[in-house]
């Protein structure tokens, strides 16, 4: 949870809240001298600032206060199509997000699930297409609101192909941990992620070019997910990282199980990584990087220098310099 809310955090109330750790109020952590700091608006603020998406490097955090936002109910899950229909459904999907309300933030993944306990017989004959997020209610009043935003964006999509499963409705918030049916115990996996500038046309035929059906694609997911918003908007009382500069987040894993090897997965991220190049940001969300491997930059050259020298004054002989992301510091 720590490096979810310190490395960015895109949740399916982003668009609404921004990132994650926009809501970090105070951070707890023992330095490397061994003292116990508290960072918050009131305590050094500066290393408050720092540690919100800053690259680590700086302590052991031991707690972190976070501030809340009402939801009442939430319209949440996953509609499921056979893969033939992707590209009619993907930019459904696209030209919806371009006008989507603030409420609702959603994802569009291509799957390829194997067929293991857990995964329903209708998922794993073939690839498959998944439109799945939420759309929340902060009130009782706002739920009729967010049923009819959420089957504005159904409707159309159901319209294009009878869906093999159907999973949205309307829940509390405990619903939104199941809308990706995610399996419940941890799965080694090999991924990469990219922030895109746009997805036009020509972006969804590369997407589906290397990702879609026939693409002989390993990956067992791959995830465009809806930014915009609040996502990029500034936030005066948030930290280094306070917003993202992006249209969608592309994120792309799979396990290297059966006849699927490392090399096989690692092969295929670099082919998707070459396809969409062209709308490639260069920058990343530090929580969506799936290893210090990857490629990732997400601070320009000063927000880099102001975070080094609060590292600087915290950690002075550098023994958390280990800890930082890289491309997070000047200091390598």
């Amino acid at each position: 949870m720590v490096g979810y809310l310190l490395g960015g955090g895109v949740s399916f109330y982003g668009r609404h809240t921004g990132l994650a750790a926009n809501s970090v109020r105070a951070v707890e952590l023992v330095t490397a001298d061994g003292a116990w700091v508290r960072a918050d608006a009131g305590n050094d603020p500066e290393l408050l600032w720092a540690l919100r998406g800053g690259g680590g490097g700086f302590g052991v955090v031991t707690a972190v206060e976070v501030e809340l936002f009402p939801v009442a109910k939430v319209v949440t899950g996953g509609t499921y199509w056979s893969a033939t229909h992707a590209r009619p459904l993907l930019t459904a999907w696209r030209d919806w997000a371009a006008q989507a309300p603030r409420r609702a933030t959603t994802s569009l993944r291509v799957m390829n699930l194997p067929p293991v306990p857990g995964v329903p017989p209708e998922l794993a004959a073939g690839p498959v297409i998944c439109v799945d997020g939420a759309v929340f209610a902060a009130s009782p009043d706002d739920v009729a609101d967010a049923r009819r935003q959420a089957e504005d964006l159904l409707a159309p999509l159901r319209g294009i192909a009878e869906p093999l499963m159907d999973t949205w409705a309307l829940t509390d918030a405990a619903g939104v941990l199941d809308a990706h049916m995610d399996p419940a115990d941890p799965v080694p996996f090999i991924g990469d992620h990219l922030l895109l500038a746009e997805l036009g046309d020509d972006t969804v035929e590369a997407f589906l070019s290397v990702l879609g059906e026939g693409s002989g694609s390993p990956l067992v997911v791959a995830t465009l997910r809806q930014l915009g918003g609040a996502f990029a908007d500034a936030d005066p009382r948030g930290g280094v990282l306070n917003q993202v500069d992006a249209a969608y987040a592309y994120m792309g894993s799979g396990p290297p199980f059966g006849p699927v090897t490392p090399a096989d997965l690692e092969a295929h991220c670099a082919t998707v990584r070459a396809a969409l190049e062209p709308w490639n940001t260069g920058r990343t969300v530090p929580s969506l990087v799936e290893g210090a491997d990857r490629p990732q930059c997400h601070l320009d050259p000063e927000a880099v220098a102001a975070v080094d020298r609060v590292r600087a004054r915290i950690d002075p002989h550098r023994r958390f310099a280990g800890d930082i992301a890289p491309g997070a510091s000047a200091a390598g």
